[in-house]
C-alpha cells in the first residue's frame, strides 16, 4: 500500500476570545494492490485515520465504501477528509509543511478465483507517515513525495 498523492487543501486557524478554532482538510490518494493471481480481495468497512502531532482529538476518519480488488489489479483511492478542532497551535515544523500520520485500518476476505468456498480473513493495519504540503489556491508549494506504507503487525488477525 502506498499515499501517492496527499495535500492540506485547507488549513484555517481563527482565534476568539477564548479558544482557538482550526479548519483543516485532507486530499490522499492511496493506491492498493492485488498481486495475487489466484485471489480477489474483498475490502468491507475500510477505515483511515489522519493523525496530527500524535493527538487522537485531533483525529479526523472516514469509512470507505466496500469494493472487490480482481486479482493482478491496482486500485486508487482518491479520499477527502474534513475536520475542524477547538485545539491549542504549537509550532507546525518547515512552514506550509505538516507531519502527519495515515492510518488505514482494513477488513480482508480473500476469496479463490476458481474454487469460491475457499476464502480466509485478514485485518491488518497500516501506517503512513508524510510530510504534507499545504496547498492553497494560487500557491506554489512542492508535491508531497510517494510513501510506501508500512503495516503493523501488532494488529493481524487470521480466522476463517
Amino acid at each position: 500500500m502506498d499515499v501517492t498523492d496527499a495535500s492540506l487543501t485547507q488549513f484555517n486557524i481563527t482565534t476568539t476570545a477564548n479558544d482557538t478554532l482550526q479548519y483543516h482538510n485532507i486530499a490522499l490518494n492511496i493506491t492498493l494492490q492485488n498481486p495475487n493471481d489466484y485471489f480477489r480481495i474483498y475490502y468491507h468497512n475500510t477505515l483511515v485515520v489522519a493523525d496530527y502531532r500524535n493527538r487522537r482529538w485531533f483525529a479526523m476518519a472516514i469509512r470507505v465504501a466496500d469494493f472487490c480488488q480482481p486479482a493482478k489489479k491496482t486500485t486508487s483511492l482518491n479520499l477527502q477528509l474534513n475536520n475542524y478542532n477547538i485545539t491549542d497551535i504549537a509550532d507546525a515544523g518547515s512552514p506550509n509543511y505538516y507531519n502527519i500520520v495515515i492510518e488505514v485500518h482494513l477488513r480482508n476476505t480473500y476469496k479463490s478465483k476458481f474454487r469460491p468456498t475457499i476464502h480466509w480473513h485478514w485485518n491488518p493495519l497500516f501506517t503512513c507517515d508524510l510530510t504534507v504540503p499545504l496547498k492553497i489556491k494560487g500557491s506554489q508549494s512542492a508535491n508531497m513525495t510517494a510513501t510506501k506504507c508500512k503495516p503493523d503487525h501488532a494488529h493481524r488477525y487470521w480466522y476463517n
